[in-house]
């Protein structure tokens, strides 16, 4: 499976001891969904998929050091 994952960080510093840092990280930018788990057991649900990879995520953060 591959994925492509990015992270952007931006950090600001003042008053001598303080930093804020940004962060804005990008999973699974590409959107794939790749079924990685797939019922084996026969039946009416052979081969349907139980577990694909998690959709595109942005996620958005940041940290205060002092």
């Amino acid at each position: 499976t591959n994925l492509a994952n990015i992270r952007l960080a931006k950090r600001f510093s003042f008053l001598k001891t303080h930093r804020l840092e940004a962060r804005f990280d990008f999973f699974n930018i590409m959107n794939s969904n790749v079924v990685t788990t797939r019922q084996l057991r026969a039946g009416s649900t052979y081969l349907f998929p139980t577990a694909i990879i998690l959709p595109r995520i942005l996620q958005i953060g940041a940290s205060y050091k002092f």
